[in-house]
């Protein structure tokens, strides 16, 4: 018998398509921030912007091609003013409070059950998207960047754990997929979205106003669902029954070689994804002199194909090769659970370490040559090889720790990504951006990505003997 607020029972397909198309949000509030950035630059009053979009005309050995260039004029709308540093210090300061929140959601969660601690998250998450958008003041937005990241951290370290405990056995890989395919359906349709309201109600602060009304009904379901003690995954001393202190299980996932490698690419993967997704509007709209509204199409796009469909791809391609090269005939349940496991690292880290050097190469081939299409293309090519690794280095992380610290382990991960990916990323490159030029910006977003190939090559090379 349930408590007297647990008056709705989710069924493990729902609770999936409930916490998939939460991060839809979440993620589509990155998107709608990312889009409205040129506006938070403006002054605060009214002008008419003259849009050029020129693109070089392109020399080569047999012909000699040029674009023509096309005038469009929009309408802007009035921001605060706030120079490219500060435009980059609101993002680093909404990872800020995401990274102090998460390994403290995760150790309760042994503690309180996750749709608890989920809804209560999301609470404060609507309260500081609304903060946003009343926002008049660099600290004011700020301050409320924090708290949406605080609010956030207890969906986004605690769902992945929680969705691997409820999948089928043969569906956890792609319902993992299908759970983060929602993170570049969110960018893209934040782009879209935040750039529409903005331009159709007249002020930036508009798109934040809907995100706080559409993420009530979550977090009532959240609240009033059904929660089974069994998702209640605690880590305890075999003798004593007592959690683990919060410091032991730091010390249990610090000694754990693999999952500290996999860790360590994954920031560094993260601080190109956090500059691309938080930037790459704005790297079109200068570098080639574009509309607004056309910037936030074309990597609104981009990132909607390759996102859902590298997502997928990737998991999909893993799962594959998984069940080629785990042969568990004939063994006992647990051996093959351990056999299953080690295949799933190796594997991942071997995927995660050549998608990203292809993404990365071709990147910057893009971002060197310089054309504008050259360029586009460059994006696409290195957005689809990233989010080809979302499935894969979830997976790598989950297996490599225990059941029970699953959470745990996913909350110490999404701390350094931030810490010394998202976080400063945005930061450093609006400084890049602003003291020397918006192509060294772009050129350090996508180099960066070679640590990720030498720390997950290093995983890999790990794995070949773990366990």
């Amino acid at each position: 018998m349930g408590k007297w607020h647990e008056v709705v029972n989710i069924s493990k397909i729902s609770l999936l398509i409930f916490l998939t198309l939460i991060n839809f949000i979440i993620f589509l509030d990155r998107g709608v921030l990312a889009s409205v950035l040129t506006t938070l630059g403006n002054p605060m009053e009214n002008n008419v912007k003259n849009s050029t979009i020129s693109i070089d005309a392109v020399n080569s050995t047999t012909n000699e091609t040029s674009y023509s260039n096309s005038t469009t004029t929009e309408q802007t709308h009035p921001g605060l003013g706030l120079s490219e540093i500060e435009q980059g210090a609101i993002g680093s300061i909404f990872m800020l409070g995401f990274m102090v929140a998460g390994p403290f959601f995760a150790y309760y969660s042994q503690v309180v059950h996750p749709l608890f601690l989920i809804a209560l998250g999301l609470s404060i998450w609507g309260i500081s998207c609304l903060a946003t958008g009343l926002s008049t003041l660099f600290w004011q937005i700020c301050v409320a960047r924090g708290f949406s990241g605080i609010g956030e951290a207890s969906f986004v370290c605690l769902a992945p754990p929680f969705i691997l405990d409820n999948a089928p056995k043969k569906r956890k890989t792609i319902w993992i997929a299908v759970y983060y395919s929602a993170i570049a359906l969110g960018y893209a349709i934040g782009y879209i979205f935040g750039n529409a309201i903005n331009n159709s109600f007249g002020g930036w602060y508009w798109p934040f106003y809907f995100e706080s009304i559409f993420v009530i009904p979550f977090i009532l379901l959240a609240f009033f669902s059904h929660k089974d003690p069994k998702m209640i995954a605690t880590r305890k001393h075999k003798d004593t029954e007592q959690i683990i202190p919060l410091s032991q299980q730091f010390k249990e996932l610090a000694v754990n070689p693999v999952f500290v490698f996999i860790t360590l690419g994954f920031t560094s993967f993260v601080f190109t994804l956090g500059a691309l997704s938080y930037w790459a509007p704005t790297l079109i709209e200068k570098i080639y002199n574009t509309s607004t509204s056309t910037a936030n199409n074309i990597i609104g796009g981009i990132t909607l194909f390759s996102g859902i469909f590298g997502t997928l791809l990737g998991s999909a391609l893993l799962d594959f090769i998984v069940k080629r090269k785990a042969h568990v005939h004939g063994l006992s349940e647990k051996k093959k659970e351990k056999i299953i496991r080690h295949t799933y690292i190796e594997y991942a880290n071997m995927i995660l370490t050549f998608t990203t050097l292809v993404g990365c190469i071709c990147a910057l081939a893009g971002t060197i040559i310089g054309e504008f299409w050259f360029f586009i293309s460059g994006v696409a090519v290195g957005e689809f090889c990233i989010f080809l690794s979302k499935g894969p280095v979830a997976m790598a992380l989950m297996n490599s720790v225990p059941d029970d610290l699953r959470g745990q382990a996913n909350a110490v991960a999404i701390f350094f990504m931030h810490l010394l990916g998202d976080f400063p990323s945005p930061y450093v490159v609006g400084w890049i951006f602003e003291l020397y030029s918006y192509e060294s910006g772009a050129f350090l977003t996508y180099s960066w990505l070679l640590w990720s190939v030498i720390f997950w090559g290093i995983a890999w090379n790990i794995s070949v003997s773990f366990i």
